[in-house]
């Protein structure tokens, strides 16, 4: 199998203009305007809308342009929970036509774990954004100040913009529906072997996980990883991976490519992860691969640069996002974005401290039991509804 040649959601699209604008006070702004002049139509997929001085901004100028061109938004239930009734009667009362996806029911069991996890907008099928803000006062600088969470977007122009039009279409039509079996399992979508492209300027593509139990995006970090030739860069804010992911990354550090990941440090809002995640510290630094903790505020952005390739989105890679959530990446080869991305990993970087192996093996006993712990009880966890999802999906496959 060659470089190229493997399985994914949408074939890659050659000449495109790609602008990577991180932490709020750039892509906020940008977004703004673009939407404030937007001529036919805007479509906003967000797993996070929560009332707050963000959303008091964002939602007259949305109620403001439903008014002249269709606006629509797509929420997750679970997401936006912290969305006031208030806030949800005005945009139910104005011409903004919104679904909610996938609301939990009883007894709807597994499916209600389904979560919307994408943050796409698409304006005027001319201009797409993708990457890991959501419509809260903890992306606003504005409202947080320093504490404001430290992530990006990416703003794309080109024939990529119609593959995330696409994409947004089969979730605002999943969200009309209940997750029923025919519906869960079309989640995953039918992947075919694509051809190979012959590599141009400027060259991305659409890469998407539909909730099921085949993440596409997993699979081809892993595969880019098993690939690498010289530098992995990986940034997420929740590093409990899966195996396969540890297992790539220890082993590009022994073939002598230089692995950093970047993760979030003590500011964080699942510490439960952090320490389960910190499990596989010992394991990875053994086989010199750099671990940084960023230490400023919580660093929210999902992104990796591995030689020439280069991803930004919603997927965080860990555990619960390789199995449950509906997550979407764009994936860059463009010489012009790496050097982007390259300027944001210096600014974690010089943010960041490193873990050493032997300060690693310095730490205290409470910090070890809580390690323990947590990578004890999530693992558990995940396997034990992994094995419920697997055994239900066995038991429909022989009743059809």
């Amino acid at each position: 199998m060659t470089d190229d040649e493997v399985i994914h959601s949408f074939p890659w699209r050659s000449d495109n203009q790609c602008e990577l604008l991180y932490d709020g006070t750039r892509f906020l702004p940008h977004m703004l305007e673009q939407i404030r002049a937007a001529q036919h139509s805007i479509d906003i997929e967000l797993y996070i809308v929560e009332s707050g001085d963000l959303l008091d901004r964002w939602l007259p100028i949305l109620i403001d342009k439903a008014r002249s061109v269709p606006v629509r938004l797509l929420i997750d239930s679970v997401g936006s929970e912290e969305l006031r009734k208030a806030d949800l009667r005005r945009i139910n009362d104005s011409d903004i036509a919104l679904r909610v996806f996938n609301t939990p029911q009883w007894p709807s069991g597994l499916r209600n774990l389904i979560r919307d996890h994408r943050k796409v907008i698409v304006i005027d099928n001319q201009l797409a954004y993708v990457g890991g803000m959501g419509i809260t006062d903890d992306c606003d600088p504005e409202s947080s100040g320093d504490s404001a969470w430290l992530d990006a977007m990416v703003a794309m122009r080109g024939p990529v913009v119609e593959d995330w039009k696409i994409l947004f279409e089969q979730s605002w039509q999943l969200a009309e529906t209940t997750l029923g079996n025919s519906v869960r399992w079309r989640l995953r979508g039918k992947r075919k072997r694509l051809p190979v492209t012959a590599r141009r300027a400027a060259m991305a593509r659409v890469n998407a996980t539909r909730g099921g139990q085949h993440n596409a995006l997993l699979f081809h970090l892993s595969y880019r990883i098993s690939r690498a030739k010289k530098r992995v860069w990986l940034n997420t804010p929740y590093f409990f991976p899966p195996r396969r992911l540890v297992a790539a990354l220890r082993n590009a550090a022994r073939r002598g490519v230089q692995v950093e990941i970047c993760t979030a440090g003590p500011i964080t809002d699942h510490p439960s992860f952090r320490f389960a995640g910190q499990h596989y510290y010992r394991l990875l630094l053994q086989h010199d691969v750099r671990i940084y903790e960023f230490q400023p505020r919580f660093a929210h952005l999902k992104a990796a640069i591995i030689d020439d390739w280069t991803t930004v989105g919603s997927c965080n890679y860990d555990r619960w996002n390789n199995h449950w959530n509906l997550d979407a990446n764009v994936e860059i080869y463009d010489q012009a974005f790496r050097a982007q991305l390259e300027t944001l990993r210096e600014e974690i970087l010089a943010g960041s401290k490193e873990i050493t192996l032997q300060s690693w093996q310095a730490r205290d006993w409470p910090t070890r039991i809580k390690q323990t712990f947590w990578f004890w009880f999530g693992t558990r966890l995940f396997n034990f509804l992994r094995f419920l999802r697997i055994r239900r999906w066995n038991t429909q496959t022989r009743k059809h």
